[in-house]
């Protein structure tokens, strides 16, 4: 069961999706290092270009959140759930995506640089174009995943599943 959004937080997103409504007009953009947000669901909202380095996101769920162009440098994701979210060129270098659900994520164009998504479920994802350089993917499902012109320099492979997986163009 998750926690209700913390008070703290709740009137910084909704001044944050105030500002994308209206940008540059009203609201303000949400702008934080090492927000704990764990285990809250923040399933739906719109948190585009948000900044959140280092962001603890553990356990929460995020259906269908959109952290499109959002900088998610060194966040924290461990078993969470961001099925059908959209992290479209989001910045996610040594982001930490262990064990959780990424089943239909969009990504396009996203930076995965040295991200470690050991375990974590890919099933149907859009990583088209994705930067994966140095990634750990080890015993990651990527069943049916869209790696079209994707960047796998270097990354850990060992033990994924890549059943029907999309790998044209990928280096």
């Amino acid at each position: 069961m998750s926690r209700s959004i913390p008070s703290e937080f709740l009137a910084q997103i909704e001044a944050h999706e105030h500002w994308l409504a209206s940008y540059p007009e009203e609201g303000k953009q949400l702008d934080l290092e090492n927000a704990d947000f764990h285990d809250v669901d923040l399933s739906g909202k719109i948190l585009s270009d948000i900044i959140l380095p280092g962001a603890n996101f553990n356990q929460s769920i995020l259906r269908g959140t959109d952290f499109s162009s959002a900088n998610l440098y060194e966040a924290s994701f461990v078993e969470a759930i961001l099925d059908v979210a959209n992290l479209t060129k989001a910045e996610c270098v040594k982001i930490r995506l262990l064990g959780a659900n990424l089943h239909n994520l969009q990504a396009l164009g996203a930076n995965f640089m040295r991200a470690d998504l050991r375990s974590a479920n890919l099933t149907n994802a859009h990583l088209r174009k994705v930067n994966l350089m140095e990634a750990n993917l080890q015993q990651a499902n990527l069943t049916k995943v869209d790696l079209t012109k994707a960047n796998l320099m270097e990354a850990n492979l060992q033990q994924a599943k890549l059943t029907e997986a999309n790998l044209q163009q990928a280096s």
